[in-house]
């Protein structure tokens, strides 16, 4: 879809290339050497994390089972201090068409 003059989204999207993204992937996935065993980068990281973890510390912990079981859902609060929180489970996304107004007129 061409760009439409006086249009000023971004009639492309976001561009799906992230360079950072896809540098950190290289850099996580090259060879190191740890406790004199040849590993990936990534592993050595995340094998640090565990270890932390196993150690007992809590925001580790935390970032193995948010990786593991997903974050929990989050209690959203109300207009004011009074409202009960609103609990979210799931979000959907659906495409509604309108109905077709030449169908449905009547004369």
């Amino acid at each position: 879809m061409p760009f439409q003059p006086g249009n000023r989204a971004n009639p492309g999207g976001r561009p799906r290339e992230k360079r950072f993204t896809e540098a950190l992937r290289l850099a996580l996935g090259e060879q190191t050497e740890v406790d004199g065993l040849k590993t990936t980068k990534l592993r050595a990281i995340a094998d640090r994390l565990i270890k932390e973890a196993m150690a007992g510390e809590s925001w580790a912990i935390q970032q193995v089972m948010d990786r593991v079981d997903g974050k929990p859902a989050q209690a959203i609060a109300g207009g004011d201090e009074d409202d009960a929180p609103i609990r979210l489970e799931k979000i959907v996304r659906e495409i509604v068409r309108a109905p077709d107004s030449e169908k449905n007129t009547s004369g």
